[in-house]
């Protein structure tokens, strides 16, 4: 197994040789004194004392080490479920007012490829069913050209993804328009990255193809749960956690690229994604920043509670549902991630129940102390308890959840946690003002929606705001709901403009 590449992927910080020097003298020298003081001690000059603490010094030192080394490698929790997912393809863009040719694009992505490691990752699955990302030497990143096609177009090509674990999860399109501009277009697996990250990474193209400016690396961060900067510690549900991977432990299963083609190949099927956006003017962007001031709540609860009432106006049965908050965690960490594209993100599931026949004032009150309670770090270490789920665990759950198999023990759990049923009316993702370095100002005109399909989630909805500009798009299944139930949607949310 590889960790550093060619390109100067995951690249390890070397130590300057003085400070080095130091380190090692000051290392041998605790430990001289250290066994100064143990050889006073009787039970130390005992063999049969000294000789298993040691070993067992030594194991865990080792476990400490390798666990160190793999926590950057290794995908647990939803990262890892996206891997078994066939729905898992995230895509996202921007317009600039240059055309770079496809070597020129393949040269930066090798010039910003030490920033964002995972864009030269591929995913390993060893005989224990863990899945492991594992750099690779690569000079041609997967790069494809369109001339004059619509973005729309392009997401139907791509969101049926089916990737392929000996490739990077990621894809990159050149999208040729008139007057030598472009789109530039990213298709990843979800497993790599959140929306945020693409922008950061979409920033840092157009910063090097328009300055050749090379993005400065961050130390390698990955999510988990212990890394959250004020965790807890949740016994019981990592108890029933635990007795749960216990349960499928004796599973000959292990995840292939065949299994991943024909769950793929089944899932799509019956399954057609579209999206439709709609855009706000600054006048109108500046009118709803202004209502939600008004209102004491933030930006982000008052376009929440724009698309719940939204929603209500469709279905009466609105107010008995969940919706779905997506909230980013970079800031949640004990390491900053930075700008470092990867998956940083959780959803938080908020009950509607209790919301309607209420004043407006009144469910803007609700709604943002029902976000704030799901915002706290118990709430956060329990949205994130899937990452203690073993990956076996993760894999039957989606294979049953699509027919492919039907284990008792899974099914339950499927059953208890409504994955077999539609479930949020709708996921938003807010990913706030889009402020632009200034090293690509020149270049880039605009961004382009953030677009995926999630399964058991009737509507996601995704947002940002550019040049004073608020854009909402909402992507959804046509084989489930119509175009003009989304029509209604977004017509509504226009309506409730204040």
């Amino acid at each position: 197994m590889s960790f550093t590449g060619k390109n100067g992927s995951s690249e390890i910080t070397k130590r300057n040789s003085l400070v080095l020097f130091i380190y090692v003298i000051v290392k041998w020298t605790v430990i001289g004194f250290a066994g100064i003081y143990l050889q006073e001690l009787w039970w130390w000059r005992n063999w049969y004392f000294a000789l298993p603490i040691c070993l067992v010094a030594i194991i865990y030192a080792r476990k400490y080490q390798k666990g160190k080394l793999l926590s950057t490698t290794r995908l647990k929790g939803i990262p890892r479920l996206y891997i078994s997912s066939p729905d898992s393809t995230v895509i996202m863009g921007c317009e600039l007012s240059i055309f770079p040719s496809k070597k020129q694009l393949n040269d930066c992505l090798k010039k910003i490829n030490h920033a964002h490691p995972l864009i030269a990752n591929i995913v390993k699955i060893d005989e224990s069913n863990d899945a492991y990302f594992v750099d690779v030497d690569t000079d041609a990143f997967e790069i494809i050209q369109y001339k004059g096609q619509s973005y729309e177009t392009i997401t139907n090509n791509h969101l049926k993804e089916e990737w392929k674990l000996e490739r990077p999860l990621i894809k990159f399109i050149v999208n040729e328009l008139s007057g030598d501009s472009c789109q530039i277009i990213i298709v990843a697996n979800h497993c790599i990255c959140d929306g945020k990250s693409m922008v950061y990474l979409l920033e840092d193209i157009a910063a090097y193809l328009s300055r050749g400016f090379i993005p400065v690396a961050n130390e390698s961060v990955t999510l988990h749960p212990r890394h959250l900067k004020t965790r807890h510690w949740l016994i019981v549900e990592r108890l029933l956690l635990s007795y749960m991977n216990l349960k499928v432990k004796k599973s000959s299963f292990k995840l292939s690229q065949r299994v991943l083609s024909e769950v793929s190949t089944a899932y799509w099927k019956c399954h057609q994604p579209k999206f439709q956006s709609v855009s706000f003017d600054k006048c109108l962007t500046t009118k709803i920043i202004t209502a939600a001031k008004e209102s004491k709540v933030s930006v982000n609860t008052y376009l929440t509670y724009m698309l719940y009432e939204s929603q209500l106006k469709l279905s009466e049965k609105a107010s008995q549902e969940e919706i779905m908050i997506s909230v980013n965690l970079r800031d949640m960490l004990a390491k900053s991630p930075g700008r470092q594209f990867g998956y940083f993100v959780t959803g938080v599931r908020i009950s509607l129940a209790g919301f309607v026949n209420v004043l407006k004032s009144d469910t803007l009150k609700y709604l943002q102390i029902s976000i704030q309670r799901k915002l706290q770090p118990k709430s956060i270490s329990q949205g994130l308890s899937a990452y203690f789920l073993s990956p076996i665990f993760l894999d039957l759950v989606q294979l049953n959840k699509f027919g492919f198999r039907s284990d008792r023990t899974i099914q339950r759990f499927i059953a208890k946690k409504g994955a077999n049923k539609i479930g949020p009316a709708f996921a938003f993702t807010n990913l706030g003002v889009i402020e632009i370095n200034k090293n690509c100002k020149d270049i880039l005109s605009g961004f382009l929606p953030l677009v995926l399909v999630l399964d058991n989630i009737e509507k996601y909805v995704s947002a940002f705001t550019y040049n004073g500009e608020l854009q909402v798009t909402v992507c959804y299944d046509s084989a489930l709901i119509s175009k003009t139930y989304i029509d209604y949607f977004l017509r509504n949310l226009t309506e409730l403009l204040p």
